[in-house]
């Protein structure tokens, strides 16, 4: 676990419950404390007999809550053990240890992880993940909500620091849930088997539901809501609610609708449909929100790009495009609709396909404005840079056109002559993107170019060569 190790209490505070060296249950060794709080200790310790190190946690509450917090430890360990899951922590052994009924104190064992809690990736001072690896994190999480949730289980407690992303070779990303402390069986129909007392609620308020504020059922819905609010600071670096007392986040979670990710933060670049997905796990009314499976398949289709929302923006964007073209550019583009509301393949060219495009670059800084500009005009474009030849596959389509990006110091007709000697590329037309005067496109062509333009109309007339090339089957 990612916790500062302490084996000895600061001054002022109350004495350890154990010693290293204290043998629990004859059979685990503690080790070292990784750390203590109001609730309980947890150590590291090892197997006597085996020898494999595990945690142990042990209940530290208040004397006058003592039947509530034990309640609540047992509770624990038993919905614990019935979770399988390969995102939540393991269970390994329950018990009581100590000399008498009276100075018992109830244990249990888990599976040791190192790593270090989400917390330590959203915080507003890191530099924001790509949204693919969110979505990786994000889909692991939901797989345990989802198992929980069918198990009749709610967490009650979701936040970054509950969910550890361990250091696992050959893995990047592989997180465990943690801490059930709060968990409850919705399957129970004893009101007092939830082991909240009249009056309270329990959880983190940065990440509670309305629900939880107000004191009402809790159910599965709430940690949706938990982990909506997760998402959303994943994303901005920034809870949807910040305030500087508990009166402020209750009002702000149950009266306030949440502020759309791309207006705070680190105002990412965040998708229409990314935004309605966080929306909807927001939302004030429990029965409004996604289930954990919903909440899964909506991310997924978010990040892709192929839920409704983005579709229909791509679309908007491509009737945009195709009214600015003159009857000579709409002859040569073609028309890219939409197939369907449920595809992102667009229909094509005569081909079948738009365009496939790379673009070999070694140091300009124009490539990426070039690739833009060429896309939005109705080709696949990508950059390649280096002097590796480009690949001729764009994925599972050849490349119809390449296009080289001369820099300063570039010998453009060094670099047609490899492509002209090349069997995969000598079929290929290319097209140089020069720096300098007209004059030199005489030299490219007997090169092998099959055109040339210069870098200050590229932006605005290389998908027009690219396609009149195209077209033309060159």
């Amino acid at each position: 676990m990612n916790i500062p190790q302490n084996t000895a209490p600061h001054a002022g505070e109350a004495p350890l419950l154990f010693a290293p060296g204290t043998i629990i249950a004859g059979r685990y060794v503690l080790e070292t404390l990784l750390g203590r709080g109001g609730m309980g200790e947890v150590w590291r310790a090892a197997h006597a007999s085996l020898g494999h190190t595990v945690a142990v946690k042990f209940l530290l509450g208040p004397p006058e809550q003592a039947s509530e917090f034990r309640a609540r430890f047992v509770r624990e360990a038993q919905l614990l053990a019935r979770v399988q899951h390969p995102n939540v922590v393991a269970i390994h052994d329950f018990g009581i240890h100590g000399p008498s009924a009276f100075e018992a104190v109830p244990f249990l064992v888990m599976e040791e992880v190192h790593g270090e809690p989400l917390a330590d990736l959203f915080g507003p001072d890191r530099n924001p993940l790509p949204t693919t690896r969110i979505a990786a994190l994000f889909d692991q999480i939901l797989s345990v909500l989802e198992s929980l949730h069918g198990a009749g289980i709610v967490h009650r407690d979701m936040k970054p620091e509950n969910v550890m992303r361990l250091a696992l070779a050959g893995r990047e990303d592989h997180v465990k849930v943690l801490d059930f402390g709060l968990a409850v069986s919705t399957a129970q129909e004893d009101a007092g088997s939830r082991i909240t007392r009249e009056g309270t609620f329990q959880g983190t308020p940065v990440y509670m539901s309305p629900e939880q504020f107000q004191g009402r059922e809790i159910g599965p819905a709430a940690d949706i809501y938990a982990v909506g609010c997760m998402l959303h600071e994943a994303f901005t670096g920034l809870p949807p609610f910040d305030a500087p007392d508990l009166g402020g986040l209750l009002a702000a979670h149950v009266l306030v609708e949440p502020p759309p990710m791309a207006d705070h933060g680190r105002r990412p670049e965040v998708s229409i449909g990314l935004e309605k997905v966080v929306a909807k796990a927001l939302a004030k009314a429990p029965e409004q929100r996604w289930t954990a499976h919903e909440f899964r398949v909506a991310l997924s289709s978010a990040v892709r790009g192929t839920d409704a929302d983005t579709l229909v923006a791509l679309a908007t964007a491509e009737r945009l495009r195709a009214a600015g073209l003159s009857r000579e550019e709409r002859a040569l583009t073609g028309s890219f609709q939409h197939r369907g509301a449920g595809s992102a393949t667009m229909s094509a060219l005569p081909e079948g396909t738009p365009p496939r495009v790379i673009l070999w670059t070694k140091s300009s800084e124009e490539t990426l404005a070039l690739r833009d500009a060429t896309s939005v005009a109705g080709c696949r474009a990508r950059i390649h840079d280096g002097d590796e030849l480009p690949p001729a596959f764009f994925g599972d389509e050849p490349v119809r056109v390449l296009v080289l990006v001369m820099g300063d110091g570039d010998d453009a007709v060094a670099r047609l002559t490899r492509l002209k000697e090349s069997t995969v590329h000598q079929k290929i037309p290319a097209i140089v993107v020069f720096r300098g005067s007209a004059a030199a496109i005489p030299t490219w062509i007997r090169a092998g170019a099959a055109d040339a333009i210069g870098e200050n109309e590229a932006r605005e007339g290389l998908a027009r060569r690219v396609l009149r090339l195209v077209k033309r089957g060159r």
